[in-house]
């Protein structure tokens, strides 16, 4: 029963080993500090590597939003007065105008995919986190 306990796996299968007072059952695996000597995984552990999982995507989209905003920035200033500066020589200022609103509009257009684009790949490592917590939990559940 211990053993079966240790693992997390079904208790109240074996209603025999239940109904008895042994106090030692590996004090639900947790006698000191959650050490699993028979190098079983327990769900502390799943727990423990889709935190770790999380925080890595959490970190990866903050990169993303970071280079979101400073492409953006750097974007507007070759764009949109790239544009402004082409525009004003063609067409005077109407023409600035244009060409300013062009080059911005093409650089959101540019910040909008690279950051769907990135955070597509932060998606991906929450949908792996969930993946290997949910095949984690299984092995803990056998």
């Amino acid at each position: 029963m211990g053993h079966r306990l240790l693992r997390g796996a079904c208790t109240t299968c074996y209603a025999s080993f239940r109904l008895d007072a042994n106090l030692f059952r590996f004090c639900g695996n947790t006698p000191l500090s959650i050490y699993d000597s028979l190098g079983l995984v327990t769900e502390q552990d799943c727990d423990d590597q889709y935190d770790k999982a999380m925080t890595a995507a959490k970190k990866a989209a903050s990169k993303c939003v970071r280079s979101a905003i400073t492409w953006g920035l750097v974007g507007e200033i070759i764009l949109g007065g790239g544009g402004a500066a082409g525009g004003g020589v063609v067409g005077g200022p109407p023409g600035a105008g244009i060409g300013f609103v062009c080059g911005t509009g093409l650089n959101a257009i540019i910040d909008l995919l690279h950051i769907s684009h990135c955070m597509d790949k932060v998606n991906k490592m929450k949908k792996a986190a969930k993946d290997a917590y949910d095949k984690c939990m299984k092995q803990v559940e056998e």
